[in-house]
């Protein structure tokens, strides 16, 4: 069997399955979660339970079996050829489902594994000549890193692979994603999937291609359903606009619920918070448009960007955007120094508009 690392320490999986979180450390208990799953599953268990993002609702606790787990765990592995000579970066929140596939991966195919806290830049206090050679970050981290003119920019590029999950891409950190000596996979799934159902590398494709047995359709609204071992052959409806381009793969449009009627003219946030993105990069990290109550068109579109810049100074920047119509330049603008995120890196819009004073 092969090994866990944590700040230097080794601990061969054979001994976590037998001692269990006896072994850790009293400064290493917030690797509890993490090392409690890697007996859990080298024991047999059969049942686990984890918790949906926040991102779109309040989270909720969902049951997931030993099969599931594994069966997509399996799926990933077979796509991305992961293998015994790999080691893992596990620098995510291994109590939801993204982390904790990390995990299981590398248990499944016998990879070492090591564990980082969780935090806006992992890369940061790594050695510039690691050898970790796979894993996987929220496009928070991942953003921090890609500024960095060296260092971390250069640690980034000595894995093989990676994997991006957790929220949209903007453009112009596509751009810099493509340029790296690296295969860097962007994820479309869920909990209710137990994890990802498809990848697109990033540079390379627009679509997404599920991995295998995984069977794809779209119901009246367009919003794509899946069904596949991982989710016990049941059906799961999402509310997720796509293209299905064919039964293997698909462009992802938007959220059917993020879709904003004002005026009775429909508005896809996507496009709009991408040109804000590009138009706003040295002044903004982070930026997304909601559609608050309003008298006369029902829904008044706003933009709230994450700066530290006033607010008055950026109409002036998205004036002249050509690649907006009148209906998708934001009616307001709102700035905070940071918004509130979910636990695993993605924006809280509701509580985010509630620091704002905002009706949700």
């Amino acid at each position: 069997m092969s090994t866990l690392y944590i700040n230097g320490q080794s601990y061969p999986f054979e001994s976590i399955k037998r001692e269990g979180i006896t072994l850790l450390k009293e400064s290493e208990h917030t690797h509890q979660s993490s090392f409690q799953l890697i007996q859990d599953w080298l024991t047999d268990k059969q049942s686990f339970l984890f918790t949906t993002s926040g991102s779109t609702g309040t989270p909720k606790p969902i049951e997931l079996n030993r099969s599931q787990l594994e069966t997509s765990a399996r799926g990933t592995i077979q796509a991305l050829t992961l293998k015994a000579a790999d080691h893992f970066l596990v620098c995510m929140n291994t109590s939801f489902i993204g982390g904790a596939m990390l995990i299981i991966r590398a248990l499944l195919v016998d990879a070492n594994i090591t564990l980082k806290e969780p935090s806006s830049n992992p890369l940061k206090l790594i050695p510039d000549n690691h050898s970790y050679t796979f894993a996987s970050f929220a496009p928070l981290q991942l953003f921090p890193i890609i500024q960095n003119v060296y260092s971390e920019k250069e640690r980034l590029s000595r894995f093989k692979q990676i994997l991006v999950g957790g929220g949209i891409l903007d453009s112009q950190l596509e751009k810099e994603i493509a340029a790296l000596p690296v295969k860097v996979f962007h994820t479309y799934g869920m909990t209710e999937t137990v994890s990802h159902i498809a990848l697109r590398e990033i540079g390379k494709q627009e679509t997404y291609t599920k991995i295998a047995n995984v069977q794809l359709k779209t119901d009246n609204r367009g919003c794509l359903a899946i069904c596949c071992a991982a989710t016990n052959n049941e059906w799961v409806q999402t509310n997720d606009v796509v293209e299905l381009l064919d039964s293997c793969s698909f462009i992802f449009l938007g959220r059917a619920d993020d879709v904003i009627n004002s005026g009775g003219i429909k508005i896809w946030p996507n496009k709009i918070e991408q040109i804000i993105r590009e138009r706003l990069t040295t002044f903004a990290t982070n930026v997304f448009v909601y559609g608050i109550p309003d008298a006369k068109l029902g829904q008044k579109l706003i933009a709230v960007i994450e700066t530290s810049y006033e607010s008055s100074l950026l109409p002036s920047l998205l004036k002249s955007e050509p690649n907006l119509t009148k209906y998708e330049v934001p009616k307001q603008y709102f700035t905070l120094p940071s918004f509130e995120y979910t636990p695993t890196g993605k924006i809280n819009k509701a509580e985010t508009l509630k620091m704002l004073g905002l009706q949700v």
